[in-house]
């Protein structure tokens, strides 16, 4: 929230909250998975890695771009879920869904995750 005032003659005439949007953060919230146990743990355990890459070369692309569309996030959420699938049971704490969640709120993604660990936009 911010708040607009409107002054006239240096008297306050009117005072409004408005929403602002954040632009998400990608650089900081791939900073910070990848400096993740569990996230490093995950690829790790990953038999088809190409998939990996595939994700992280989709980070830079968004990175770079200065308007990132609903297709570019839907192609991202494409490769996250994809990453997602396959994981071992029991790999993947709860602990870790929050603590996921919490790095995606704190970059100002405009998704956040399911139990699943799957995005789910906003």
């Amino acid at each position: 929230m911010e708040i607009i005032e409107t002054y006239k003659d240096g008297h306050l005439i009117d005072s409004k909250e408005v929403n602002t949007v954040s632009s998400p953060n990608i650089s900081g919230f791939i900073a910070q998975m990848l400096q993740n146990r569990s996230y490093n743990q995950m690829i790790l355990a990953k038999t088809e890695q190409s998939i990996k890459n595939r994700l992280e070369v989709a980070v830079v692309r968004l990175e770079m771009k200065s308007d990132i569309s609903n297709e570019d996030w839907q192609f991202f959420k494409l490769l996250w879920d994809s990453v997602i699938d396959g994981n071992p049971d029991g790999l993947l704490t709860f602990d870790d869904l929050i603590e996921w969640k919490q790095i995606a709120e704190f970059n100002d993604m405009p998704w956040t995750l399911d139990d699943d660990f799957k995005i789910h936009f906003r």
